[in-house]
């Protein structure tokens, strides 16, 4: 009997180990739900917003919310009585003159044709039943439905917070490639600018011809460079297609800019942030319709 009590989920609400009672550097400004507005960036609001409605693996984190709801209401309906009811419906035929029969519990319709009869019968069944809840298995088993009804909804924000973790970091990797990329084509223009002019002073004998070929070495290494940002620049926005839930081909990023970051927010005391994440709240939740269960 010992062995079968179980946890209240009170109990198991707070960190078993001994957290600090401070961050080493935090803010005063309040915490929000939506963290990307704090940068004040258009285009990148634009993108979460539509990611939270296109992408795949966040619907069907949904669709999983959805079904732990529908379990939580299925296994609530065991605490009341049950009905059922049911028409079952018969036909018999026999080859003899003026047969007839009758059922128990139900109406027979008797017809004779020549030396042949058939009969119907219709029977109407109702049965009631109830569960006595005497050892709370139908409790606890409601409890549990409702625990990981809540587990699947905090996978489903851990969810969301990730995407938009992901496609935040990956919008201004390729905000820092496309000005790499402007960088890149003034210092092209000026490298090929200083190459022409070394090469005139080559040619009336002012410079020697190693200076010529270093210039030209610089030249093609800043053109190599510019081929593998622009690669890399490529690969990023077909990541944020992907996340965004849409066909890299038909995926046009918008034009962004890097922002300054905002100031630190006020995250408190280290164990009441830890329990408002998503993810260790997923799991929280597991355990205790893991308890209910037992």
């Amino acid at each position: 009997m010992a062995g079968c009590a179980g946890t209240l989920p009170a109990d198991l609400a707070e960190p078993a180990f001994e957290m600090p009672a401070q961050f080493s550097l935090a803010g005063d400004v309040p915490l929000q739900a939506q963290w990307w507005q704090a940068f004040q960036d258009p285009a990148l609001s634009a993108l979460i917003t539509d990611a939270l409605t296109r992408n795949f693996s966040l619907q069907s984190a949904y669709a999983r919310v959805e079904q732990a709801r529908a379990s939580v209401a299925s296994q609530r309906a065991a605490l009341f009585p049950s009905l059922s009811a049911g028409l079952e419906q018969s036909a018999t035929r026999q080859d003899q003159d003026n047969a007839f029969r009758s059922s128990a519990g139900g109406t027979t319709i008797t017809a004779n044709n020549d030396n042949s009869s058939w009969s119907q019968t219709r029977t109407f069944q109702f049965t009631a039943a109830y569960e006595i809840d005497l050892w709370g298995r139908l409790r606890n088993s409601r409890n549990a439905a409702g625990f990981d009804a809540q587990a699947s909804a905090s996978a489903w924000q851990a969810a969301a917070m990730t995407l938009a973790a992901d496609i935040s970091a990956n919008w201004y990797q390729l905000q820092e490639l496309r000005a790499r990329i402007a960088l890149l084509l003034s210092q092209i223009e000026t490298n090929e600018d200083v190459l022409e002019l070394t090469t005139f002073a080559f040619n009336n004998g002012l410079a020697v011809a190693a200076d010529v070929l270093r210039q030209r070495q610089t030249v093609a290494a800043t053109h190599s460079q510019m081929e593998q940002t622009r690669a890399s620049a490529a690969v990023m926005r077909h990541a944020l297609a992907v996340l965004v839930g849409q066909a890299p081909e038909n995926f046009a990023a918008p034009q962004g800019r890097l922002v300054d970051l905002p100031a630190l927010p006020e995250t408190g005391v280290p164990a009441r942030l830890l329990m408002r994440r998503p993810d260790v709240r997923q799991q929280y939740f597991a355990l205790a319709a893991a308890d209910r269960r037992v």
